[in-house]
């Protein structure tokens, strides 16, 4: 029995042995970019805020108390745009009368209009501007041009998958392998008089615990973003075909082109519904917190409007309305309940992966936990660099010539400096291997 125990042990100390040196091996080549990936998610974890945060700096009022507003088509063609950089897309109105109205560009960003004086009151292309440059790093570390470009989702998703495998792998290589209070403390607690290697050890372990589940969210969510086939699967599993799952709700692209001819001619012979005729019709469907009608392009027969019920962006309390655009009669409802189990599994992953499925507090974790993944990157490189330095060191003094005297002493004396001793190293030493922990690793 106990021989089966001994070679159980040693089969367990080599595996642990290749996960750590996978792990290492893994992390040094996709460390950089993990870490950038890191902190540029903390730079967006409150876009949505900061962003809403502008448009509440131009509160609007009536200027008169029987004022009425403009209309929605006239407000459109006063919003003046340099030629061949942006146009109109979508008009965002606030249940709260106090808010201006939001015209999105193509370009996405947004002006601020007062609603009774078609006036502009401001824009958040400036901040949006440096939240894009941002976001291009986040998603193809600014690779290429454009804010995904192939080669670099190529790097960003490659190095996701890599990440993935650190949070896993590095729970495994975390678990103290003598269990005890002191050795379960030196990896759950911060140590506040360590230095040096003993305070990376100690950050890298205390911070991968406490921050293992979220990152875990955060970068499983990452990858159903970046490859098609977790969708896939997920899709197979609930029992709908991938092609469906991943597809649009419109024709496909040939039949789309067929039509477009006929499709053209029948909508510019009709008129097209005013847009505030789109928004009664819309508004009228539920509760919502912000309405946003994507203006119809010329030729398109149907208007897409989206009712929200709160400020974060949740599936579950979004509602999208396709319109008829000469009649403004509502085509089709799609609520969250009406999805498919695999499309609602899908429209959760974004919410998830910024942390807005919790609300606030799910914010600020996946900003505190994306923070502490910059932080293991930077001390795991650390402990890499001192593993290295070590290791060069020992190959020197092996290669150093034996002094005269080493004869006479023991070479256990060299190898094994705390046997045999009495200071406080040597008791350190036996505190560390009675405990089980070990900060070699």
């Amino acid at each position: 029995m106990s021989a089966m125990l001994v070679g159980s042990s040693r089969v367990m100390r080599a595996v642990r042995r290749l996960l750590f040196w996978t792990h290492l091996s893994v992390a040094v080549t996709a460390g950089i970019v993990i870490i950038i990936m890191s902190a540029t998610g903390v730079a967006l974890a409150y876009q949505r805020q900061l962003l809403a945060r502008v448009a509440e700096q131009h509160r609007v009022a009536p200027p008169a108390p029987n004022a009425q507003r403009l209309a929605l088509d006239s407000i459109a063609a006063r919003i003046i745009t340099p030629p061949d950089t942006a146009t109109v897309a979508s008009v965002t109105l606030s249940a709260d009368s106090t808010l201006p109205l939001t015209i999105g560009l193509s370009d996405r960003s947004s002006v601020f209009v007062d609603p009774y004086t078609a006036r502009v009151l401001g824009s958040d292309s400036e901040m949006r501007g440096r939240f894009q440059a941002i976001e291009r790093w986040h998603r193809s570390v600014a690779i290429g041009t454009g804010m995904r470009s192939k080669a670099g989702t190529m790097v960003t998703g490659a190095c996701n998958l890599a990440f993935l495998f650190l949070v896993l792998s590095g729970f495994y290589l975390w678990w103290p392998r003598r269990w005890s209070p002191r050795a379960f403390a030196a990896v759950l607690l911060f140590n506040r008089r360590a230095t040096g290697h003993r305070r990376d050890w100690n950050w890298h372990h205390v911070l991968g615990f406490w921050a293992m589940p979220a990152l875990l969210l955060i970068v499983a969510s990452a990858t159903f973003m970046s490859y098609a086939w977790p969708q896939a699967l997920v899709a197979r599993a609930y029992g709908v075909a991938p092609a469906a799952h991943g597809g649009s709700n419109g024709p496909r692209n040939g039949e789309r082109a067929r039509r477009s001819g006929r499709e053209q001619r029948s909508v510019t012979a009709a008129s097209r519904a005013s847009l505030d005729s789109l928004v009664a019709h819309a508004a009228s469907r539920g509760e919502w917190t912000s309405l946003q009608l994507r203006l119809p392009q010329r030729g398109a027969k149907t208007a897409t409007v989206s009712l929200t019920r709160g400020t974060m962006s949740r599936p579950d309390r979004r509602v999208q309305l396709t319109l008829d655009a000469s009649t403004a009669a509502v085509v089709q409802q799609q609520r969250y309940a009406d999805n498919d189990p695999a499309r609602r599994f899908r429209s959760w992953i974004r919410p998830i992966h910024t942390g807005e499925a919790g609300g606030f507090l799910g914010q600020t974790i996946a900003a505190l936990a994306s923070a502490a993944a910059v932080v293991l990157g930077l001390t795991g490189f650390s402990l890499a660099i001192r593993r290295a330095a070590r290791a060069l060191r020992r190959r020197g003094e092996s290669r150093a010539p034996v002094p005269a005297f080493s004869a006479s002493v023991p070479q256990s004396a060299f190898e094994f400096p705390y046997v045999g001793s009495t200071g406080a190293a040597a008791r350190e030493h036996r505190s560390r291997t009675q405990s089980g922990v070990s900060f070699d690793r």
